[in-house]
């Protein structure tokens, strides 16, 4: 690894979840609070089922299977530790999350392009639908 990046793995990986864990439980509780009931409900799920299914599906499966992942090794980490020590083990639960990964992927794809292409998705998709899958 190039020794002028090496400070990056500390940054991504030790402060960043927990920056991100942080502002996101900061956030969900200061709009309650200051906002209640103001949770929008507009979907463009109505105006075309089809695509937004194949966008929809993969990406959520995708994103609740690695956020799992992560929690149960946030969770008990020995545990995870131990179950990789065999290498069988580990590249069964390697490949398992690069699967969910992708299709976290695949779907996130499928959305961005349907916000894209279908004229009446483009008109009701605002600047946070953007911000949000860019994050």
């Amino acid at each position: 690894m190039n020794n002028s990046l090496a400070f990056l793995d500390p940054v991504l990986f030790a402060v960043l979840p927990y920056a991100v864990f942080f502002s996101f439980f900061l956030t969900t509780i200061h709009r309650y609070r200051a906002e209640a009931f103001t949770y929008s409900s507009l979907s463009t799920q109505f105006l075309e089922n089809r695509s937004h299914f194949w966008g929809s599906v993969p990406l959520h499966f995708g994103l609740i299977a690695v956020l799992t992942g992560h929690v149960i090794g946030f969770l008990i980490p020995r545990q995870i530790l131990l179950w990789n020590s065999h290498p069988l083990r580990l590249y069964v639960l390697e490949i398992t999350g690069l699967i969910f990964g992708l299709l976290a992927v695949v779907g996130l794809a499928v959305a961005v392009v349907r916000r894209i292409a279908d004229a009446k998705v483009r008109e009701v998709t605002s600047v946070l639908d953007w911000i949000l899958y860019a994050l």
